[in-house]
């Protein structure tokens, strides 16, 4: 099995290739320019790279090249995700996990960076008139004063609306001789089945936002206010919507109405907050890879939620890579590690995953069936996570969503 968590790509004894990493490595893996030698997602082309070298080596480690799984967290989850949907990847691995993380979440993808690239030149000195000049600009200047720029690339308007970093995953520029690692948007590959058609698990947990909406955060008053006055920040960016627009205002308060009724949203009902991040961010884009793989893919795929202790992001890896001190094998944490112990490996061998003992998990279906497991020290088997909110979600991007195109 090959780890993918927040940028690294683990393979036995050696790491092989970044995605998501902090500043200055963000530029060189996701610059995105026409017209030059940095056309896109060249952190995305490394980890294709890194695949084909273990397809060529891995028997050498005594492993089967035959049977490869990749796993990964947060960006390394949607790092899986983006390798399940690029051609550039098919037939390099055979089965996928991706926790806490996918290609269809906010800050996960952008269809054009290329302004931010020409933003980022203009802060660093340089108001480049052609992307060839952009980038010899950009690759003179040291790594500490490309990190300063990045901080100083996304505006007011998109901090507050959930885009982590200006260069993440994008449409690739066409440039010849060079296939792109994703030539669609997510949602056009998926919903046109153009993905590779492995078993696959995707997942949440319960309380994803908590990690993102911090208790100092929500101890300030200004905190408050500055979603009050401006509740169009709940605006999903897919959506297309110009901020501002007549459209945006009613999603913004169809958003409120939902989640926090007539009241203000406040400390007192900072869980309903929580929730909406959470959805925001993580569950909505992995609930519509479900639902578009139940349509169209030949291959099992399987749901979780992981409801243990707080439930905050990325939790469930700390029992997949345990590495917490176990108070005895009868403890919780014990128990949940050897569950997802065996979940995952049971995968890895067959493309079932099982565990000695609990419900079977089952596969979502063409039926529009979507069950999924709950994860916490037992196994329990439910359907629809989280349904009134993805209910909820759907019906906004019906009635609002950009028509996803090339």
């Amino acid at each position: 099995m090959l780890y993918l968590k927040c940028g690294i790509l683990i393979h036995l004894l050696k790491e092989l290739c970044a995605y998501f990493t902090r500043d200055a490595v963000v530029v060189a893996g996701f610059l995105s320019v026409n017209g030059t030698d940095a056309p896109g997602n060249a952190g995305l082309k490394d980890q294709s790279a890194a695949l084909r070298w273990i397809q060529k080596n891995i028997a050498t480690f005594g492993g089967n090249p035959n049977s490869v799984t990749i796993f990964g967290m947060s960006a390394g989850g949607a790092s899986i995700h983006y390798n399940v949907l690029s051609p550039l990847s098919k037939g390099l691995f055979h089965k996928a996990i991706s926790e806490s993380g996918s290609a269809r979440n906010p800050w996960a993808f952008v269809k054009d960076t290329e302004e931010r690239a020409y933003r980022l030149g203009t802060i660093l000195g340089q108001k480049a008139q052609n992307g060839v000049a952009l980038l010899q600009h950009l690759r003179s200047v040291s790594v500490s004063e490309l990190a300063s720029g990045i901080t100083k690339v996304l505006t007011a308007e998109e901090n507050v609306r959930l885009i982590s970093y200006p260069f993440v995953p994008s449409l690739e520029f066409l440039r010849r001789g060079e296939q792109p690692f994703l030539p669609h948007e997510p949602a056009y590959i998926e919903q046109h089945g153009l993905f590779n058609q492995v078993p696959y698990i995707t997942g949440v947990t319960k309380r994803e936002g908590a990690s993102f909406v911090t208790a100092n955060m929500m101890s300030q008053t200004s905190y408050w206010q500055g979603i009050n006055n401006d509740l169009e920040q709940v605006v999903p960016v897919d959506l297309g919507l110009t901020k501002g627009s007549q459209k945006s205002k009613e999603v913004a308060q169809k958003v409120k109405n939902f989640y926090f009724g007539t009241n203000s949203i406040s400390y007192d009902n900072r869980e309903q907050w929580i929730a909406l991040q959470t959805d925001l961010l993580f569950v909505t884009g992995v609930m519509q890879t479900i639902h578009t793989h139940a349509r169209h893919s030949a291959s099992h795929t399987y749901n979780y939620q992981f409801v243990y202790g707080y439930a905050t992001h990325g939790m469930e890896f700390q029992f997949v890579i345990y590495g917490g001190k176990v108070q005895g094998e009868n403890s919780n944490a014990a128990k949940i590690a050897k569950l997802l112990g065996e979940l995952w490996t049971s995968f890895a061998k067959t493309g079932v995953p099982s565990a000695e003992g609990n419900v079977a998990w089952k596969s979502v279906t063409q039926q529009g069936s979507y069950p999924y497991m709950e994860i916490s020290n037992s196994l329990a088997l439910k359907s629809d996570l989280e349904k009134d909110r993805m209910n909820f979600w759907f019906e906004i991007y019906n009635e609002y969503g950009n028509k996803i195109s090339q």
